[in-house]
C-alpha cells in the first residue's frame, strides 16, 4: 500500500511547561511537521511525555527531550527534542 498523507495529527506536550504542538502535513511522504507553540509557550529544556494522535490512528505516547542551547551567532536557537519522530499505526492495524 503506497503511503499515505496522514491529516488531523495533533501532538501534546506535559513537562516542564505544557501546549499542543502545530501541526502540517509533508506531502508527498507519510510524515507530519509539528512546530512547538512558541506563541503560547517558551521552549524550556528538560524531559516531557509527548502525545501524539490523529483520527483513524491509535495515539502514541512517549517520552522525549527537550534541548535549548544557547542562541548562536545568529541570534536564534536550535532547540531539538529527541527523538524526533513518531510512528503512529492506523486502527486497522497498518503503520504509518
Amino acid at each position: 500500500m503506497p503511503p499515505a498523507v496522514v491529516n488531523g495529527v495533533e501532538a501534546v506536550l506535559n513537562g516542564p511547561v505544557n501546549g499542543t504542538m502545530s501541526c502540517q502535513p509533508n506531502p508527498p511522504v507519510s510524515s507530519v511537521v509539528c512546530d512547538w507553540p512558541v506563541d503560547a509557550v517558551a521552549v524550556v529544556s528538560g524531559t516531557y511525555s509527548l502525545q501524539v494522535s490523529a483520527p483513524g490512528y491509535e495515539t502514541v505516547t512517549i517520552q522525549v527531550e527537550v534541548n535549548t542551547p544557547p542562541p548562536g551567532h545568529c541570534g536564534c536557537s536550535l532547540d531539538s527534542i529527541e527523538p524526533s519522530t513518531v510512528l503512529i499505526g492506523r486502527t486497522d492495524g497498518g503503520v504509518d
